[in-house]
Order: structure tokens, then sequence, then C-alpha cells
């Protein structure tokens, strides 16, 4: 099922540049990369296609240099990233952080498919990933992107 508010659910992360640039991400995605959607490529290779677009929006950390932005990345310093007091190891599907630093923006966790609720253990994880005590990301987003006859919609658009 399409969301058709999915620009006004990004929104309510409290900072319209976040949400502008992840909505533009998005657009830019079904545009220049509709057929990894169609052919429902793999989902590491989806969150690739959209984090290179989030990279381009050009989004700037508070010191005045771009956000890193990486999938897939498992470190915090030289360390496994965990949560859970270090029980859990996790993989954010995607993140914008400045790396080498504590400095943690966004994580995003993305799902293929046209459910509308999220995936409860990947809510978890985005809870846990915004614990100070933990990695202190500052936003944590759950996106579930349409495939196959479905591409060019989001399903679920839910920030943790």
């Amino acid at each position: 099922m399409a969301l058709e508010n999915w620009r006004e659910l990004l929104a309510e992360c409290g900072n319209p540049e976040l949400a502008v640039a992840i909505a533009r991400s998005i657009e830019a995605l079904w545009r220049e990369d509709r057929h990894s959607l169609v052919v429902d490529a793999s989902e590491r290779h989806i969150a690739a296609e959209l984090a290179s677009h989030i990279r381009a929006q050009g989004l700037l950390s508070p010191d005045g240099e771009p956000w890193n932005v990486h999938v897939e990345y498992n470190r915090k310093g030289v360390k496994i990233k965990t949560v859970n007091g270090g029980e859990q190891v996790v993989i954010p599907d995607i993140i914008l952080h400045r790396i080498g630093t504590d400095n943690n923006f966004l994580a995003i966790e993305l799902k293929k498919g046209v459910s509308p609720t999220p995936d409860d253990d990947d809510i978890k994880k985005l809870l846990a990933y915004k614990q100070p005590h933990e990695l202190n990301y500052v936003h944590a987003l759950f996106l579930r992107l349409g495939v196959r006859e479905m591409a060019g919609t989001v399903s679920c658009a839910i920030w943790a």
C-alpha cells in the first residue's frame, strides 16, 4: 500500500532541511534508479543508491563540513558498533555522521515491500541508536520502499 502523505511524515523529524533532503533523495532514486526497484534488486544495492542521492544533497554538519554518508558502516571509532550495552552488534543500512567523531546525525533502516507497518525489531534498533549511552544518533528513520509494480512508492516512513 502506497503512502500518499510520505513527505509530511518525513517532515515530522523536526528538521526541515533533513526532511527535504530525504524526500529529494527518494525522488531522485525513483527518477534515476527506478530499474533497481522494478527488478527488486537487493536491499543493500537500493540502500547504496539512496545513500548516493542523500550525499548529493550536500547536508552540512554543525562544523560546516559535509556529513559522511555510509552504507552498512559498522564502526564506532575503531570498535564494532553495538547497542544494548555492547550485547548486540548493529549495522545500520545508511548513516550520516562525521567519521572519527561521536557526531552521529541520522540512521536509516531500509526495507523493500508494501507493508504499511514497520518491523518491530528495526524500530527497537533505531530507538537504541538514539540513546545517549549508545550511539547517540539525532534522527532515526524506518523507510520501506515499494518494488516491482509498486516501484516509485513509499509504504512506510516512521521516525523512531
